[in-house]
Formats: structure tokens, sequence, C-alpha cells
């Protein structure tokens, strides 16, 4: 699909065959067949106009750039206190500034609705993945081989840095982690494993678990700020407020906790220190509120005596 939008005139099937093998036929009337490529005049293929186009690459946030200060301006410090270097020219460097982005959690309602407007999206098991609360670089680094029966495992992590895509170990040691999932999450995973090894036949390329899950129909990796954008044009198709990829994690967290969920469990869950759940995902739904302020003075009287 990315081969054919980055031909805004069209490409032939001839191209298309001759870049993919003989059976890329079958793809493209696959494609045609889903309404994502259109045949203007025969042999031509072009992608449907309303077809989202591969994104350009962008640069880092500001955010990372000031977490790469910090990280570089303390390793310039233990150099120096080594004697390896006289003086730590990370600290003249001036830090961007950095936006107060208000977070924004789903309720359970809006979670449920999102998850019924995308029940026949190709990417449905990774927008599950997203509401069950891993992280994007996680799902972006995720292999096949690591989801045993219905356990996922957090090993790695795809994450974009400029024009590149780098995959390493995950954000932290608490990440690396063992999940059991829920019974629909693992069906929506095994649909699109089916789905993914009939693209590859079609592609006449071999099937191997060590594949990535994240991945266009052609096999090409999904760029992380690509699934990010994505995930918000279909909140915005589903009629729901259009938050933050990263603030599905902070509604998985709301939820498990709203529901009572033991912090520690949750911490674990989430690949997180338990202080910093506490602190960094401890959103508290109205209603919560409400029960609570009603239950400061419940068991009181009102000066009337009634």
């Amino acid at each position: 699909m990315a081969f054919v939008c980055q031909h805004a005139e069209g490409v032939r099937y001839a191209e298309v065959t001759a870049k993919f093998g003989d059976k890329a036929g079958r793809y493209l009337d696959r494609l045609r067949a889903s309404g994502r490529v259109v045949r203007p005049k025969r042999g031509v293929y072009v992608a449907a106009p309303d077809t989202a186009q591969p994104l350009e690459p962008q640069g880092v946030k500001e955010r990372t750039v000031t977490t790469m200060l910090i990280q570089l301006s303390a390793a310039l410090d233990d150099a120096m206190e080594q004697g390896l270097v006289t003086r730590n020219v990370a600290r003249l460097v001036k830090r961007p500034d950095i936006a107060d982005t208000e977070m924004q959690v789903w309720t359970r309602e809006q979670s449920r609705a999102f998850r019924e407007h995308v029940r026949g999206h190709r990417l449905y098991a990774l927008f599950m993945l997203s509401l069950c609360g891993l992280r994007r670089s996680e799902i972006m680094g995720l292999r096949w081989s690591r989801i045993e029966d219905a356990t996922l495992n957090v090993r790695r992590g795809r994450v974009a840095v400029g024009k590149d895509v780098e995959e390493d170990d995950p954000k932290s040691r608490r990440s690396k982690r063992s999940l059991p999932l829920p019974a629909d999450v693992v069906a929506a995973l095994n649909r699109l494993k089916i789905t993914q090894k009939a693209e590859a036949l079609a592609m006449g390329e071999s099937w191997s678990d060590d594949r990535l899950i994240s991945v266009h129909e052609d096999g090409s990796p999904i760029r992380p700020e690509w699934y990010t954008d994505e995930f918000q044009r279909q909140a915005k198709a589903a009629g729901l407020p259009v938050i933050r990829l990263h603030d599905a994690r902070h509604t998985a967290a709301t939820i498990l906790l709203d529901s009572g969920a033991a912090v520690s469990a949750v911490a674990k869950w989430l690949g997180h220190d338990p202080a910093v759940l506490l602190r960094v995902y401890g959103h508290v739904y109205p209603e919560a509120l409400e029960a609570a302020g009603a239950a400061l003075f419940g068991d009181e009287t009102d000066e009337t005596g009634t």
C-alpha cells in the first residue's frame, strides 16, 4: 500500500509485480476490494482519495531533546569527576520550552465505543493493546515470537529518532514484563496473524514468527508516528474526544484503579514504579470524586437536626 501511495500519478501493474513478484497482483485485487486502491484505467492503480498518505518523517519533540540533554549532562558530570573532561558543555545548551499538555482520559463507555468502532479495522489488535495500557514503543517493537498462547512478553521497543526508527531494550527494567492477555485481545491478535500470513503469501514472502506485529499490508514496518495519527483519525471518526495515544495508557490505568485493582498490580501491568503510577497516572473519574465528597459528611446530620 505504501508503494502505491508514493506514486500520486499511479503505478502500473507491471511495476508492482516487478518489485514484489507475480503474486502481488492478487494483493492489488484485495486492496481494490477493500476500497483503498482504485483503478482509473486498465493496468494503472492509485490510492483512493480518502486513503491516508504516508507521513513525512518528523523531528524529535522538545521533551525528548530535554531528556537527552539531562542524560548527557549527567554522563559528562561523571566524566568530569573522573578527570576525563574539563567542562560539561551540555550545561551550556539552552533547553527547549516544553508545552504543558493536559492529560485526558476516556470513560469506560468511550473506551468501549472506540473498540466497537475499530473492530473491523486491520489494526484492531494493536488498538486493543494500546487500550490495555502498553506504550507505543512496546507495541511497535513487539514480535509474534513474544506472544505465547495468552501471554505477551514485553522485551523490546521501537522508537522514532528523526528519520530513523530504532529498536532497543524497553524504557526501563520494570518495562520488561509478561502479561496474561484478556481473551478478546488474544482473539484479535490471532485474527491479525492470520491476516498477515495471507498478505505475506500474496506477496510471495515466507512467514516467520520473528516478524513485527506492527506492519502494513506489504510487510513494511509501521512508523510510530503514523500509528499515533491513525489512532487519532479513528477516534475522530468515532465521534470521540481526540486524545493523545499515550492518554490511552492513562485511560487503562484509571479504569484499573477505579475498578479496585491493587496499585502494585496496576504498576506491574504498566511496567511502572508504584509511586510513579500514583503521581502520574492517578486520574480520578468525576463520579468517584462526587462519591468521595458525599462520603465526607454522609453519616452526620445537618445544622437543622434533620
